[in-house]
């Protein structure tokens, strides 16, 4: 029997609920912290509370306008803590770049003992994530405590914890999950996101290659059974490939995977034959990577050369629907390395999902997103696709009109990003509203470059850098 089915409500729509649901989940956007409105947390806390039927709760508050604060989270954790029905429990205070977040120790003690509480849930999701406007303040304390909280769930087949961009956390953070994972013996998916500081901020990079192979031994003695895995260490700089090699080890004792999700963006590693050893992951459905090197260090950056063993592993995951690919910032990637990339995916033409993002590599020029074009007009099947050449890049009308051409042939295509923004673009109108006429379903895709026309009529969209990535 599936799980009950969740309509999507905001704060004003769900005071019109005449039925209580089994399933809910709330969008965030109006809870203010005016003192004329005091009394509407309090309102919206006593409306979940009065759900005693509920089995399935989300609760989103990463669009809200106003900092998610400790009298917001002691209120939700206050009516959540009664349904002890529930199986499925998602609370996302990420901080967007709308809001700073307010998320402290203290807040994560109240869901701490919020959750500990709920015996019956099989997946938890909890996003308590910064963001580059405002780090969220959660140390090794924090997340110690909400470990010894997770003890008590031994139903959990699900875990997500979301600490990115906290600035406090390090590899005794790391201790405390390795404690807690060794008791959660029933896990099948699990994903832990502990991206730090980057180049532009100081201090922060605390993780390090003893904090990654501490994981690694834990997962691999615990959770071989894993059909879903997610890591994140972006922006700690202190892991090297020695940290990387016996997460891979690690990675490739796991048989069952169907998911897999690494992100080691600006860390100190490269891509090495290491990342052959996934080659047997031959059940990976999803398969998504990070790799970009760390800012303003053209030491360390992808070559050519380290792009041919990412190529073979490619060529190994014959049954992929989603794939993400992400060198963000990569001075050395060329229009050959890319060529080389995309020879290892001319077979994997039934992709329903692709994500490429060059952003920041100076090296890329039409040739490559031509190239590029010629593969996508074999992917029928895509109904998402998410493309990113911002900045630096020298993509001009001439691959736009191969991307056009290609872009005929998607008529699935129900979500899409196409990204060119960059300060001096050599794109011009003309060429971005061919691209949009190519288009099946023009309202699904969003079209960004930088435009020198003053007219921001429907196709010509120039939005402020906070929208660059959603």
């Amino acid at each position: 029997m599936g799980q009950p089915k969740s309509k999507t409500y905001t704060i004003d729509t769900l005071k019109s609920l005449t039925v209580t649901p089994q399933a809910l989940k709330v969008k965030g956007s109006v809870l203010s912290p005016n003192p004329h409105k005091s009394n509407e947390v309090d309102k919206f806390s006593s409306s979940i509370q009065s759900m005693k039927a509920l089995t399935t709760l989300d609760l989103d508050f990463s669009k809200n306008p106003f900092p998610i604060t400790a009298k917001l989270v002691e209120n939700l954790t206050k009516s959540i803590q009664s349904h002890k029905l529930l199986t499925q429990l998602s609370l996302n205070f990420a901080s967007g770049w709308e809001c700073r977040t307010k998320i402290n120790d203290k807040s994560i003690q109240m869901l701490a003992d919020c959750i500990r509480n709920l015996r019956s849930l099989k997946s938890l999701d909890l996003n308590v994530a910064g963001s580059s406007a405002g780090f969220a303040d959660v140390t090794d304390n924090g997340v110690k405590s909400l470990c010894v909280c997770l003890l008590k769930l031994q139903s959990l087949t699900a875990l997500s914890l979301n600490f990115d961009w906290s600035k406090n956390i390090t590899d005794q953070g790391i201790d405390s999950l390795c404690y807690c994972l060794q008791a959660l013996n029933s896990l099948k998916s699990l994903n832990i996101f502990l991206a730090g500081k980057t180049n532009n901020y100081q201090g922060g990079e605390k993780i390090t290659d003893k904090g990654v192979k501490k994981l690694s031994s834990c997962i691999q003695n615990h959770h071989r059974s894993l059909t879903t895995l997610g890591l994140s260490f972006e922006g700690h700089r202190d892991i090297s490939d020695r940290g990387i090699d016996t997460l891979l080890s690690c990675i490739q004792t796991l048989a069952g995977l169907t998911e897999l999700d690494l992100n080691f963006k600006e860390c100190s590693c490269t891509i090495n034959e290491s990342i052959s050893r996934l080659k047997n992951l031959s059940s990976l459905t999803s398969f998504s990577f990070n790799f970009g090197e760390i800012p303003y260090n053209y030491e360390r950056s992808i070559y050519n050369e380290e792009l041919k063993e990412l190529s073979l592993l490619l060529e190994n995951f014959r049954a992929l629907k989603f794939l993400s690919l992400k060198f963000f910032q990569n001075s050395s990637l060329n229009d050959s390395g890319i060529k080389q990339l995309l020879s290892s995916l001319k077979n994997r033409v039934s992709l329903t999902s692709l994500t490429l993002d060059f952003s920041n590599c100076p090296s890329i020029t039409d040739e490559a997103l031509i190239e590029l074009s010629h593969w996508l007009k074999k992917l029928t099947s895509l109904t998402r696709l998410k493309l990113y050449f911002v900045n630096d890049t020298h993509i001009t009308d001439e691959g736009i009109k191969e991307l056009s051409s290609a872009l005929k042939n998607l008529v699935l295509l129900k979500d899409g990003t196409l990204n060119f923004n960059s300060i001096v673009s050599k794109i011009t109108d003309s060429a971005i509203k061919k691209l949009k006429s190519s288009l099946k379903n023009p309202s699904s895709v969003k079209i960004i470059y930088h435009s020198k026309a003053e007219d921001r009529r429907g196709v010509i969209v120039r939005p402020d850098f906070s929208q660059l990535y959603n």
